[in-house]
């Protein structure tokens, strides 16, 4: 904005510019006008937006010069916020888990309790493509030797047959890790319960 005082002498030509009802505060602390030249206020933020919280603002700007007794007038700036990429995806349960009745590979997914694996980007407009992976919770437990997830669908299938190598485990945990658009990553979902049996 700018701002215009006729008097020409200090301190009456100085000006204080306070800013309430939104994140913005301006960039210079006192102003003073020469000449009767208009005098450029910028502003800056104090505090990052959030699209996800809050999708516009209505600043009331208050300016008031140094003079005595002290002279006040107003204005008001809208903000409009966009939404941007900056939220991560979240899981619809943080735990899954599934039970393998059979050792031998197959195409079909496992049954996944207690719902399929799924989760849901955090921008409320802006929905980014998600991407899964799984990665084994133990070191010394290869689980991704014979369980694939698919990264579009987050379905997984047994791809390898159940050997005595990883049936010696009741259970076996991953780790899985959802990204939209490489953007943002969630991890340390623990998925347990994957049990072969002969």
């Amino acid at each position: 904005i700018s701002v215009t005082d006729l008097d020409e002498t200090e301190p009456n030509n100085q000006f204080t510019v306070t800013v309430t009802g939104c994140p913005l505060e301006p960039s210079e602390p006192l102003y003073t006008c020469r000449e009767g030249n208009p005098v450029p206020v910028q502003f800056r933020l104090n505090e990052r937006l959030n699209f996800e919280a809050e999708t516009s603002y209505t600043c009331d700007v208050n300016i008031v010069d140094n003079g005595s007794p002290p002279l006040p007038t107003s204005t008001s700036i809208s903000i409009t916020v966009t939404d941007m990429p900056d939220e991560p995806p979240i899981f619809d349960y943080t735990y899954y888990y599934s039970e393998v009745v059979s050792p031998d590979a197959s195409s079909t997914p496992l049954t996944i309790g207690p719902d399929p694996i799924s989760a849901q980007d955090g921008d409320v407009e802006i929905q980014s493509p998600i991407t899964y992976t799984m990665m084994d919770a133990r070191t010394d437990v290869s689980g991704t030797d014979y369980f694939t997830m698919d990264p579009n669908t987050a379905t997984v299938t047994l791809t390898q047959e159940l050997d005595q190598a990883i049936l010696d485990f009741e259970t076996v945990s991953f780790i899985v890790t959802v990204s939209n658009s490489g953007l943002w990553m969630v991890g340390g979902i623990d998925w347990e319960g994957l049990t072969g049996r002969d």
